[in-house]
């Protein structure tokens, strides 16, 4: 469809693209991937828009527009975050890591280690959460929550607009991955806290939020890296999973399903090489995107 010029160093690449909700009318396709430095420029993120060739659909036409450059990434290659996700609200989501940084998540003049919001043009929505406070300036205004250390991806639930957080955690004994319960204005406290903490931190700006749901190391998980609500059309799975949240763990290999409700979760399925995508297809079924083997899954339901 498209081919861009990436910097591929380690977690950088085309990282996301999310079709437009009006993509069946207007063609436009969204993309955010890592942008080359150059002997003027360093390395950085961007959100691009694509649209569809008319004449001939599985391609573009060309006319790519740059909707966003980030900030500069440092020598670190990792933590780009990188989801993309339109909410119900017709707005663009855009979750991005803190370049291992820890000191990005909470401060005010960086997008890194945020989730953004943007009208569908690239402009900012006056109703952002810190849109009228005058200590965030230009482009942060486009910020809508903080505290983040790389929401690699997030999931926008069907019906609700309920927006869920996966937040990669750091290095054990401390570390917990997160499901956070995505809110305007929010503070999910990396690195002041990790977990689901009894003292809540005082974060610089935004209110803080634990987490709905945390989990360790132990049996060799390591990164929270997909999420998708079973909230399909029509149902294909028993009535017991609607409305639940399946999620992927990079290193365990598996796939686990968290009950709302009451903040348990169950181990579903393993045996995913380096799982790092779900997402819920128009058929009701749940695929899971295989990373170390470049293979896609698709879990069905045997009666």
């Amino acid at each position: 469809f498209h081919t861009f010029t990436v910097d591929s160093n380690g977690e950088r690449g085309l990282l996301d693209v999310a079709f437009d909700p009006a993509f069946a009318t207007n063609g436009f396709v969204y993309c955010y991937h890592t942008v080359p430095g150059t002997a003027s420029s360093a390395a950085h993120n961007r959100v691009s828009r694509l649209h569809v060739n008319a004449a001939a659909p599985d391609i573009s036409d060309g006319t790519d527009t740059d909707l966003l450059d980030l900030n500069d990434l440092s020598s670190a290659t990792n933590h780009n975050g990188g989801g993309l996700h339109f909410g119900l609200d017709g707005e663009l989501y855009i979750s991005v890591g803190e370049n291992a940084d820890p000191s990005n998540s909470q401060s005010k003049t960086t997008l890194l280690g945020k989730i953004l919001r943007m009208n569908a043009d690239g402009s900012i929505p006056t109703d952002n959460p810190f849109y009228g406070d005058a200590s965030f300036t230009g482009v942060y205004k486009l910020i809508w929550a903080a505290g983040l250390r790389n929401p690699f991806t997030f999931a926008v639930q069907p019906g609700t607009g309920r927006i869920f957080l996966n937040d990669v955690g750091s290095s054990p004994p401390q570390a917990r991955e997160e499901i956070n319960d995505g809110i305007g204005g929010s503070n999910y406290g990396w690195n002041l806290a990790e977990g689901i903490v009894a003292t809540p931190p005082a974060v610089p700006f935004g209110t803080y939020r634990n987490p709905l749901f945390a989990y360790d190391h132990s049996s060799g998980a390591c990164a929270i890296a997909g999420g998708a609500f079973y909230d399909p059309a029509t149902a294909v799975y028993p009535t017991a999973y609607v409305g639940r949240y399946f999620y992927a763990d990079l290193c365990g290999g598996w796939v686990h399903v968290f009950n709302l409700a009451s903040s348990s979760s169950i181990d579903l399925l393993g045996g995913f090489n380096e799982p790092v995508d779900v997402q819920l297809g128009p058929d009701g079924l749940i695929y899971v995107l295989g990373h170390g083997d470049g293979t896609v899954w698709r879990i069905t339901f045997t009666p």
